[in-house]
């Protein structure tokens, strides 16, 4: 892949490229579809099942939002993907921000981007006419250098530009049904679109199931497919939603597979759980689905 690195070089300004050259790659992992994607500083900055489809489909979402003559401020160079997929459906001028050098030089070695580099993409964010900034959700997480710079190119009314889009799906009932809303709250406060599934009118369904059977692993089973039922609800809402992150609590109705699902869309998964871990063990059937989890005990 290191094949990649000088031919990707020579299109930028040979101080940068020294730059780039001298620093250390981050390690890179293979996923699912074959393609490199890269983990930095424990974030996923790609699916590990189809990075190209996820780039395209955040691609697809972001073109909404530029108007004729605007730049595209981009935060964040990931591998790239992201980009590609931006210019293939955005005739207009693309920046690209990303003070890593290190993830510089991780793309450019793993992957031949000089039709991005030579063509219509730059990395500098001076003059840039009507920018519009478009996060890569991953890339802001984890730094907060291109919050920063995301802030300096527009002054504090880009901030709604900076904004992530969260979905906080609640459970049914319990302890921690109410902190889905301060949840909720406390995402809006810090500056992120919030919209809190609430799954509170399906309890009684849940609570209704007992009239089937009095055997308890019968109604397990009817239990069992009342969840993947209320799972599809929430992949629908994701797809209407389109979010950069899904926050679930404490049993709300998502296993593994629904989980699954959330990531190869390319969206992050976060659980806030606030049980004792050795009473509610469910938490080791899911664990491995989440990019965060927050154990509270």
């Amino acid at each position: 892949m290191s094949a990649h690195l000088e031919e990707n070089l020579r299109a930028l300004d040979p101080q940068l490229a020294a730059e780039i050259r001298a620093a250390a790659p981050l390690p890179l992992e293979t996923a699912a579809s074959g393609e490199p994607t890269l983990t930095a500083d424990n974030v996923l900055l790609h699916s590990r099942h189809d990075p190209r489809r996820e780039a395209a489909r955040w691609a697809e979402t972001q073109r909404e939002r530029l108007a004729e003559g605007a730049t595209a401020v981009v935060l964040g160079l990931g591998l790239g993907y992201h980009v590609e997929a931006l210019a293939a459906v955005w005739p207009g001028p693309i920046v690209v921000v990303e003070p890593d050098r290190a993830v510089w030089r991780t793309a450019l070695a793993a992957r031949d981007l000089r039709a991005l580099l030579e063509g219509r993409v730059t990395v500098a964010v001076e003059d840039a006419d009507r920018p519009v900034v478009l996060p890569h959700a991953p890339s802001v997480l984890r730094s907060a250098t291109l919050r920063t710079i995301g802030e300096s190119i527009a002054g504090r009314a880009a901030l709604k530009g900076l904004r992530l889009n969260v979905l906080v799906v609640s459970p049914l009932a319990g302890g921690s049904y109410p902190m889905a809303a301060h949840c909720a709250r406390a995402l809006g406060q810090l500056g992120h679109a919030v919209r809190v599934l609430d799954l509170a009118p399906f309890a009684a369904g849940m609570d209704a199931l007992a009239c089937f059977t009095p055997r308890r692993k019968a109604r397990g089973a009817v239990e069992q497919a009342y969840m993947r039922f209320l799972g599809t609800g929430v992949l629908a809402a994701i797809e209407a939603e389109k979010p950069d992150l899904v926050l679930a609590l404490a049993q709300a109705p998502l296993d593994a597979a629904v989980l699954a699902e959330i990531g190869r869309r390319g969206v992050l998964r976060a659980f806030w759980f606030v049980e004792d871990h050795r009473v509610l063990t469910y938490w080791q059937n899911v664990i491995g689905e989440y990019d965060y989890f927050f154990a509270i005990q």
